[in-house]
């Protein structure tokens, strides 16, 4: 068996039949550019943590203790 598929010679590389895409315009806000998020991103504000009500604690523990 030898290792020649056919008489024939070997196809030469195909052209890609779909052109690359053209660059996205510099101005276009449709694609904004590779590498920067799309735009700002809004950060709630951060909500200080609630005070423990001192008063209702001690309560609880009193209750709690006895």
């Amino acid at each position: 068996m030898t290792s020649r598929l056919g008489p024939y010679p070997p196809a030469p590389p195909r052209e890609p039949s779909v052109p690359d895409a053209p660059p996205p315009v510099p101005g276009d806000p449709s694609r904004p550019p590779l590498g920067e998020p799309p735009g700002p991103i809004p950060v709630p504000p951060r909500e200080p943590p609630p005070v423990p009500d001192r008063l209702a604690a001690d309560s609880v523990m009193d209750r709690l203790m006895g």
